[in-house]
């Protein structure tokens, strides 16, 4: 096998940034396996106008939350295969947190660079 489960979801925790409190990347893991898998469901559906109901100031929110869930649907619904799912979903889910959160840290890194330099000039 050519990457650990633990190794790909570490690499993400470290990514987004709460390393080493794996439980919040295990839960982006979970909702993103969803998106993969199933899209935006009847029951996203469901809750989303219910929502919008009680909130009508939530109607743009939720419609970029339905687009959110397709586009991943879209993009990777093709890796799920029955070999090797999990690792699959996992490798997908890491090109996921690259995109989303390389640009962040990028910004963090070049953040603390400056710091560093400011500290050394005192």
């Amino acid at each position: 096998m050519d990457d650990d489960l633990n190794e790909i979801l570490t690499e993400c925790a470290q990514l987004r940034g709460c390393y080493p409190l794996m439980h919040r990347t295990l839960h982006e893991f979970d909702w993103f396996s969803g998106c993969v898998i199933f899209g935006w469901t009847q029951f996203e559906e469901y809750t989303a106008k219910e929502h919008v109901k009680k909130h009508p100031e939530a109607e743009k929110a939720m419609q970029e939350k339905k687009e959110e869930y397709q586009k991943i649907f879209n993009k990777w619904h093709g890796v799920v295969t029955y070999d090797n799912e999990l690792i699959a979903l996992a490798k997908a889910f890491r090109e996921y947190c690259h995109e989303q959160y390389d640009s962040y840290v990028a910004e963090r890194k070049k953040e603390l660079d400056e710091f560093i330099t400011k500290l050394k000039k005192s």
